[in-house]
């Protein structure tokens, strides 16, 4: 819950433990198994998912020295500049104004190369609208019991920020975990300068965006290398030359993960070779260790980043897809993965589109709870784009998300990431243990009209927006804590960044009416959405003092008030269509291809799915394990909420 530091009031029974949905729904254990407000922390103190992983050295960056480098002929580094976020120390933040961080370049662009193994500081470039919104989400840090409890429960709280002043949002990334292992690529412009010290120093224009892994080779796995030693791997690297899997034969080593605080673990090895989507190949992000083995802490399925579906649907086919294909048959589809298109445009490298990512749940022997009979799930948007593989050099899909993010016992950091960070990491991410959903929307009126210079696209505009409520959800709005109520929660919070996106691109538009006319799509496309977040035609009281909050800061005027968190039934209900993931993924695609959108479905189900103990389970609408009740229990509601008065082509 942000901004109150308040435990959410326990509802009783499984409606009111349902009604916690999104981030962390599932596996946030201050929320869902929390530690009653009068019982001792020591006493019901237990370890994180992140510090048992933690426990293994090839969970650690401190294993893989900066020193080792692999076969350049094989591997490619994945980023021009990355490295490890280091938090100063509170005598060092205090020495030097400002939010910034030290970062350890892991990687940098050849003109820089001598700056690798550099401790540097890390700030933001002085362009006033950025330190503006610096400024706006920079607060004061104070535990609050209800952040106590729920370390005790098992989550992962930023300790070391506690009883800090003026925590930016680089301060509360690099924070966000005990051990200095977030790990960021930078992006844009890049300054390197110096600073009063003589120190060179980075400035940044962009947030760093999370990722995992230096080097990145494509791969087929053979199987296992039982002569090289537990978790060891035969693979077959891509050859550029013949463009097939018929390169150098090599041993890595592909960990299996430990057990979480659940008894569950995020990833296992086993099925890899075995797995369909091995005969495409298989992108593995790592980095050598200490005696030069690459070991891999990231996987992508190449076969799911080809922009090439298996199956098109034409545009009259996509509602029945989008509310009953895509999700259908997930528990006998474990280790299987598909690409859908509806009514597709052709991709071209540059191109990106709006991301609209789902995951659902865990079943099987390992399950885990489905509280009144709903799989809640988790959403998020984020962003793709169609750039050059270095292998193949064909178009491939590169996605990031916005995950607006409860603090959780894995230790995943409210904040844009790659697929190498939040889906593909053998310590933290879902690929291997829940079913993802992410839909590539094709639709040119979201950029604005031709020509524009990007102050008018949906998905940047967007991407802001989501920066600043993933800040505050990294700090709690200084309480420390942000834990998940009905009001507050990944999908009420990233249909908040919509809204505030779409009111932002409404004052650039009403300021420049000969704009304005030229991107009228784009306006229309904004008034559906805007009918589909706010179904009584009511804005959430929470959401409209924030979009006047942030357009002040954009305007540069005095901010009006503090960052507003709703936590009624009354802003529940006013935002009713974007309570759960499942809902909300289904609607904003729904609107989205009746303005004529083309949608790209990529799917998977614990990819590759040879752990037995656990089977993909997926997201439903409220009681939607319960078949025709949920069918009956959906109609009654949209009865009782005004329709969505369709606009665009039917469908």
């Amino acid at each position: 819950m942000i901004g109150t530091g308040r435990r959410p009031r326990r509802r009783g029974g499984a409606f009111g433990g349902l009604l916690l949905a999104g981030a962390g729904a599932a596996h946030v254990l201050a929320v869902s198994a929390g530690a009653s407000p009068d019982a001792s922390p020591a006493a019901a103190a237990r370890p994180s998912s992140y510090a048992l992983a933690q426990r293994l050295p090839f969970n650690r960056p401190g294993s893989f020295p900066l020193d080792r480098r692999p076969d350049p002929a094989l591997y490619r580094p994945r980023a021009a500049w990355q490295g490890r976020l280091i938090l100063p120390t509170a005598a060092e933040s205090l020495a030097v104004a400002g939010d910034w961080v030290w970062i350890e370049v892991e990687l940098a662009p050849p003109a820089h190369g001598a700056l690798v193994g550099r401790r540097l500081r890390l700030t933001w470039q002085e362009r006033p609208e950025l330190q503006r919104l610096v400024a706006l989400v920079t607060t004061d840090i104070h535990f609050t019991p209800a952040a106590r409890r729920a370390i005790a429960a098992g989550n992962v709280l930023p300790e070391r920020l506690d009883g800090r002043r003026r925590v930016g949002p680089l301060q509360s990334l690099a924070g966000a975990r005990p051990h200095d292992d977030v790990i960021v690529r930078l992006e844009g412009a890049v300054e390197v300068g110096r600073s009063g010290e003589a120190t060179p120093e980075l400035r940044v224009d962009h947030p760093p965006i999370q990722t995992t892994g230096r080097y990145e080779a494509l791969v087929q796995v053979l199987g296992p290398d039982p002569a090289a030693g537990a978790d060891r791997f035969r693979v077959r690297h891509w050859n550029r030359s013949s463009r097939r899997f018929d390169g150098p034969i090599a041993s890595v080593r592909i960990p299996r993960q430990p057990r979480d605080a659940h008894g569950r673990r995020m990833s296992t090895p086993d099925g890899l070779a075995e797995s369909p989507a091995n005969a495409e190949g298989w992108y593995v992000q790592g980095a050598p260790d200490a005696q030069g083995i690459f070991t891999v802490q990231s996987l992508e399925p190449r076969a799911l980043m080809r922009p090439q579906a298996q199956r098109v649907l034409r545009d009259d086919e996509g509602m029945p897809w989008i509310r009953h294909g895509n999700w259908a048959d997930t528990e006998r589809q474990k280790g299987r993965m598909s690409t859908v298109a509806v009514a597709p445009r052709p991709w071209r490298i540059g191109d990106r589109a709006l991301l609209l990512h789902a995951f659902g749940g865990i079943g099987g022997e390992r399950a885990e709870p489905s509280p009144g009979f709903t799989v809640t799930g988790h959403f998020a948007f984020g962003e793709a784009r169609v750039v050059a593989d270095p292998f193949s050099g064909e178009p491939r899909f590169e996605l990031r998300f916005h995950q607006i993010y409860a603090h959780n016992p894995n230790a995943i950091v409210a904040g844009s990431q790659d697929w190498s960070a939040f889906a593909g990491d053998l310590q933290r991410g879902w690929l291997a243990s829940r079913p993802l959903s992410n839909v590539l929307v094709q639709l040119p009126a979201l950029e604005g009209p031709p020509g524009s210079d990007g102050s008018l696209s949906l998905p940047e505009v967007l991407a802001l927006q989501a920066e600043v409520l993933m800040a505050r959800y990294r700090s709690g709005d200084g309480t420390g804590l942000a834990s998940v109520t009905p009001a507050t929660s990944c999908v009420q919070d990233s249909s908040q960044a919509l809204f505030l996106a779409i009111q932002q691109l409404r004052n650039r538009l009403a300021a420049d009416p000969a704009t304005a006319e030229r991107a009228a799509p784009l306006a229309a496309v904004g008034r559906s959405l805007d009918d589909l977040l706010t179904p009584f035609g009511l804005v959430r009281p929470d959401w409209r003092a924030n979009a006047a909050l942030l357009d002040a800061a954009v305007r540069g005027a005095p901010p009006p008030q503090p960052f507003q968190a709703g936590r009624s039934l009354g802003d529940v209900l006013l935002s009713w269509r974007s309570m759960l993931p499942r809902r909300a993924h289904d609607d904003v695609a729904a609107v989205l291809l009746r303005h004529g959108a083309g949608l790209w479905f990529l799917r998977t189900n614990q990819i590759p799915g040879g752990d037995p103990e656990i089977e993909p389970l997926a997201p439903t609408v409220l009681l939607g394990r319960l078949g025709a009740v949920a069918s009956v229990l959906q109609a009654v509601a949209d009865v009782l909420v005004p329709p969505l008065p369709w606009r665009g082509r039917g469908g």
